[in-house]
């Protein structure tokens, strides 16, 4: 699984490219993403199959994976470019961070376990 960092603000709507996507799957809701030079923060939660991105105190992804059950397509009927059906993939591995050559930061970097999932109230 990969969520997108990249210089993607004022991008509006987002899509499934642009910063906080889980990458090539789902779109975030909202561009939070700050300008190019500004820090920005996020939160990545994972209980499972679901996933939840928030970008600057605003949550722009929530997704169930096990909604992916068909490979290259997305629950929308949207193509995607997985060989595998995101519903069938690992749900536990390792942290990478990627570039594709450009200048990039990272700091306070934290790992923690997280309490039990609740969903959100009416969904």
């Amino acid at each position: 699984m990969e969520i997108q960092i990249l210089d993607s603000f004022g991008r509006v709507p987002p899509d499934k490219h642009d910063c906080g996507a889980l990458y090539d799957l789902v779109a975030p809701a909202v561009d939070a993403a700050r300008p190019a030079g500004e820090w920005n923060r996020m939160v990545v939660d994972c209980w499972g199959p679901i996933v939840r991105v928030t970008l600057n105190g605003t949550v722009i992804v929530h997704a169930n994976l096990s909604q992916w059950t068909t490979a290259g397509q997305n629950p929308d009927g949207s193509r995607n470019k997985f060989a595998r059906a995101y519903a069938t993939m690992r749900q536990q591995g390792r942290i990478g961070f990627q570039d594709h050559g450009g200048r990039v930061w990272y700091r306070n970097i934290r790992l923690r376990p997280l309490p039990p999932y609740r969903p959100p109230v009416g969904g």
